[in-house]
């Protein structure tokens, strides 16, 4: 045996073995340890030994699906009329759902317009900004109506959670998980749209600080009414769908009221007619705190 230090690999662990390192006590435990390593464990993909130190891999995190969905069970509340209603759980200025008698017997006998398949009863929710329920189905306080497909023989929903447990709204489909996975399926009701409109040119847009000083440093332009569920980096301009309307500014001031004399003229505010009170990105309307404040008391006073 040379004198100097010889190295060897045994079984992947680096071993240095000298005049003062004794070898492998017999050749057993060599067969043993070869037949270790020959033949990995069912974790050998994750494992590597070093020495006589094992790590593990760190594992990669598993894709999950995400679909998102609502718990409404706890946000049901119903009135002396029969009136149920349920409050968006995660929408941060409020958002309220009304089923009323008048609405579900007004859909029960809807037909599914694609398939044409029998046997399906609806239930017609409307959507307001208020958590009183509206007075009738024509009140412009309504924002819109989303109509959920039941199964007419058992009550229970065709392809949609249910909200709650069977003595509160469990004859229909949660409607703010449905909302959110059709955006399209809402039905604008257009007296809320004119109101809103209405309410944001006479009360609330010559008197927001952002667009005042928007107007007095441009001068003159158009600025965007925007509705504040899309969260803007400075100098960037919202979707479309997310533009309420535009207002122009003249030598620094805003003109979004109709002039003297112009009656019942729009002045300079221009309805965005691609704006949506719902989207799948963004979900339904938000609007600032004083915008919001105003267009509230518009609703109460027509609901």
């Amino acid at each position: 045996m040379s004198a100097g230090p010889s190295r060897s690999i045994a079984a992947g662990a680096l071993r240095l073995v000298g005049p003062s390192r004794t070898s492998i006590a017999s050749s057993g435990q060599a067969r043993a340890l070869a037949q270790r390593t020959a033949r990995p464990s069912t974790d050998a993909q994750r494992n590597f030994t070093v020495g006589a130190v094992s790590r593990r891999r760190p594992e990669l995190p598993i894709a999950r699906c995400m679909f998102r969905q609502f718990s409404t069970s706890s946000a049901i509340a119903q009135d002396t009329a029969g009136t149920k209603t349920i409050r968006h759980p995660e929408h941060p200025t409020g958002i309220y759902f009304h089923l009323s008698p008048e609405l579900s017997s007004a859909s029960s006998d809807w037909k599914d317009a694609q398939s044409g398949a029998e046997g399906q009863r609806t239930s017609t929710w409307a959507i307001t900004l208020l958590e009183q329920p509206p007075s009738s189905i024509e009140a412009a306080s309504i924002m819109g109506f989303v109509r959920v497909a039941t199964n007419k023989t058992d009550g229970a929903p065709s392809g949609h959670i249910e909200s709650g447990s069977s003595d509160d709204a469990s004859a229909s489909a949660d409607p703010v998980s449905f909302s959110h996975d059709n955006p399209s399926a809402l039905q604008p009701n257009p007296a809320f749209i004119d109101l809103l409109h209405k309410t944001l040119r006479d009360e609330c847009v010559e008197e927001d600080e952002l667009l005042r000083f928007e107007a007095q440093m441009r001068k003159s332009g158009w600025a965007h009414v925007n509705d504040q569920r899309e969260q803007l980096m400075p100098g960037r301009q919202a979707w479309p769908e997310n533009i309420i309307a535009s207002i122009a500014f003249i030598d620094g001031e805003l003109q979004a009221r109709p002039k003297a004399g112009e009656g019942d003229g729009q002045g300079s505010y221009q309805p965005n007619d691609a704006y949506r009170l719902l989207t799948a990105q963004h979900g339904f309307i938000q609007l600032k705190e004083t915008w919001l404040e105003k267009v509230r008391k518009r609703c109460a006073e027509h609901n």
